[in-house]
C-alpha cells in the first residue's frame, strides 16, 4: 500500500478526533480526501488516546466500526463518492469486513438520514414504512399554491369571496391597474417557502402595511408633469458690468510701474489707480502703458 501524504493542515484535521472541529475549504481543495483519511485514521489501532486503552500494551482504534461514523453530504452524488473512497481505502488497509459495511453505513444526505430514522420507527409513528421522499419540494410547493389559488378562483366566481380578499389584502396591481393572479401566486409561494424553513411556521409571520401602489405613484408623477408651469420670480437685476480677469491687467500694471522711472512713471501708478484699485480694460494691456490714461470702464 502506498503511503498517504498529508500536509500540515490536513494532518491536523485527520488526527483531531475529540471535540468539535470546523473546517472551511473551497471547491477542489481536497475536502473529500481529507474526510476519508480522517475516518480511516479513526478506525486504525492507536488512534484512541493511550490513556484510554484497556491494555497499555495493545493499541486501540478511536472507532470500533464504520457503523459508528455519521457523515452527511449535500447531494446524493457526493455521498456515493464518499462511500466509494472509504470502501477502496478500507480494502487497501486490509479491512475487508469493514468495507462490506459501507453500503449500510450512515453516510448520506440529511434527508436520507432522516428518512432512515423515520422508516425504522414508522409503525410507532403511525406511518407507512414504504413512504417516499419528495425529490422536488419546490415544484410541489408551487403546484400546491396553484391548486389552492385555482380553487379559490372557482369558488369566488362572484368576486366577493376569498380570492377577492387575497387580492385586496396584498394590494396587487399590474401596469394596467388591474389585479394580477400571477403576482399573488409568486407572493404566496415565497411566503410558503419561508414558512416551511421557519421554526414557527406561518405563526411567525405578521401582516405589514403594503407599500404604495406603483400605479398610484405613476399617476401622481403624471399629474405633476402635466401641471401648468408657474413663472419663476425674477430677482432684481444688478448693474450691468463687464468683468475682466483680475490677474492679467494687474500684472501688466505692475510691470509698467517697475519699468518706468519715478519721474516719468505712467499715470497707471497715479492717484486714479490708488482710488479705484480696479484692473484696466483689455485695451490697456493690448496698447501698452501709455494708453492706460485712455482706458475706460464699461
Amino acid at each position: 500500500m502506498a503511503a498517504i501524504k498529508l500536509d500540515a493542515k490536513q494532518e491536523r484535521i485527520v488526527k483531531t478526533l475529540e471535540g468539535p472541529l470546523f473546517v472551511s475549504a473551497g471547491a477542489g481543495s481536497g475536502k473529500t480526501f481529507t474526510l476519508t483519511q480522517r475516518i480511516m485514521y479513526a478506525l486504525r489501532p492507536g488512534s484512541k488516546p493511550q490513556g484510554q486503552w484497556a491494555d497499555p500494551q495493545v493499541p486501540e482504534p478511536f472507532l470500533d466500526s464504520i457503523d459508528q461514523v455519521l457523515a452527511i453530504t449535500f447531494t446524493e452524488k457526493a455521498a456515493e463518492e464518499l462511500k466509494e473512497r472509504i470502501r477502496a481505502a478500507l480494502i487497501d488497509e486490509g479491512m475487508d469486513a469493514e468495507a462490506a459495511k459501507v453500503d449500510n453505513a450512515w453516510i448520506s444526505t440529511i434527508h436520507g438520514m432522516c428518512s432512515r430514522i423515520i422508516r425504522a420507527h414508522a409503525l410507532d409513528l403511525g406511518l407507512d414504512p414504504a413512504f417516499g421522499v419528495a425529490e422536488y419540494a419546490e415544484d410541489l410547493k408551487r403546484a400546491a399554491v396553484e391548486h389552492v389559488l385555482r380553487r379559490a378562483i372557482a369558488e369566488d366566481a362572484t368576486g366577493a369571496g376569498a380570492y377577492d380578499d387575497l387580492l385586496a389584502a396584498f394590494a396587487l396591481e399590474n401596469e394596467s391597474g388591474s389585479y394580477s393572479a400571477r403576482s399573488l401566486m409568486a407572493i404566496l409561494f415565497k411566503v410558503l417557502s419561508a414558512a416551511s424553513a421557519s421554526v414557527g411556521g406561518l405563526g411567525a409571520f405578521c401582516q405589514v402595511r403594503p407599500a404604495p401602489s406603483h400605479v398610484a405613484l405613476m399617476e401622481a408623477y403624471r399629474e405633476i408633469a402635466l401641471a401648468p408651469a408657474t413663472p419663476t420670480p425674477r430677482l432684481p437685476s444688478a448693474p450691468s458690468t463687464r468683468l475682466t480677469p483680475m490677474w492679467a491687467p494687474r500684472a501688466t500694471w505692475r510691470r509698467c510701474a517697475r519699468a518706468s522711472p519715478p519721474a516719468t512713471r505712467s499715470p497707471c501708478a497715479g492717484a486714479a489707480w490708488a482710488r479705484t484699485r480696479r484692473p484696466p480694460s483689455p485695451r490697456c494691456a493690448a496698447n501698452g502703458p501709455c494708453s492706460l490714461r485712455r482706458a475706460t470702464w464699461a
